[in-house]
């Protein structure tokens, strides 16, 4: 409408509350594998927008054929950037976020962006709901693998306008040396380092250490404290001696999420409570 009754007016509008971009792709830590005794770490990405979920196959094991089934018709699926994806096979896989163990069925793709995608029908019959500002995923109470219940997985990155968006938490940590060592040429030393991240992570290794020094960290689990050191393992492959220097990086850590967790969780239950863990084990294809 005109303004003030002027003719041809046009009315001034003023901004004064900018709507967020709805987010639809979350990332989750979890184990995959179409056993118990193969399982692989993966980051799962929940999205609201596709159907089916979407395993790619550099996270199945070597003998993934053996589990999986050859499809008698193709579907036709295309990624977000409509780019048509071929999966020839399916395949039933395990999905363990510790606390919670599901089984569910997978399309295996070769040419996929993200490792392991999980749609809506995944979303629909196990999740009550998801957090994005408290960065949590509550599972339905039917998916607990344990006489607890299902606690909160927490939400690593959220997508947000075509980048990933993550926590402070959820970035790798530097591994740093406590103190300068000597490693010789083809042998192992245990050293003392320290990291920002507190709690149970994961180990991996730093490529440029790798690259120019032939020597890498061995990759595991461990449990940090707050400003205490822990122990951990450098392997040097060449012949020459190394010297590591004082405060250097030696490798990244990450917060792990897994069934290790789960396992010790499982260790402070009573012993007179029902075990319902083991009921799983009776669909390994093992």
């Amino acid at each position: 409408m005109p303004d003030s009754g002027l003719p041809g007016g046009t009315r001034k509008r003023t901004v004064t509350r900018l709507l967020r971009r709805a987010l639809r792709h979350y990332e989750i830590a979890a184990t995959l594998g179409p056993c118990l005794r193969v399982m692989r770490s993966c980051r799962p990405v929940l999205d609201t927008g596709a159907g089916v979920n979407i395993v790619r196959t550099s996270v199945l094991p070597a003998n993934w054929m053996a589990y999986a089934e050859e499809l008698t018709t193709l579907p036709r699926i295309r990624d977000a950037n409509n780019n048509r994806l071929v999966t020839k096979y399916a395949i039933h896989l395990y999905v363990d976020t510790g606390g919670v163990r599901l089984f569910d069925r997978f399309l295996v793709s070769h040419n996929f962006s993200v490792p392991c995608i999980l749609g809506t029908e995944f979303i629909e019959q196990n999740i009550e709901g998801i957090l994005p500002r408290l960065r949590k995923i509550v599972w339905q109470e039917h998916v607990r693998c344990t006489e607890e219940l299902p606690r909160p997985t927490p939400i690593l990155a959220c997508l947000n306008d075509s980048a990933w968006d993550r926590h402070w938490q959820d970035r790798p940590a530097r591994v740093r040396a406590c103190k300068q060592v000597r490693v010789n040429g083809h042998k192992r030393k245990w050293i003392m380092a320290t990291c920002d991240t507190p709690g149970m992570v994961t180990i991996t290794q730093n490529i440029q250490l790798c690259r120019h020094k032939s020597m890498a960290v061995a990759r595991g689990i461990a449990t940090v404290k707050p400003d205490a050191p822990f122990f951990v393992k450098l392997c040097k492959f060449g012949k020459d001696q190394v010297i590591v220097r004082k405060n250097s990086t030696v490798g990244f850590a990450e917060p792990y999420q897994g069934p290790l967790l789960s396992a010790i969780l499982d260790d402070n239950n009573p012993k007179g409570g029902p075990d319902n863990s083991s009921n799983d084990t009776s669909r390994d294809p093992l």
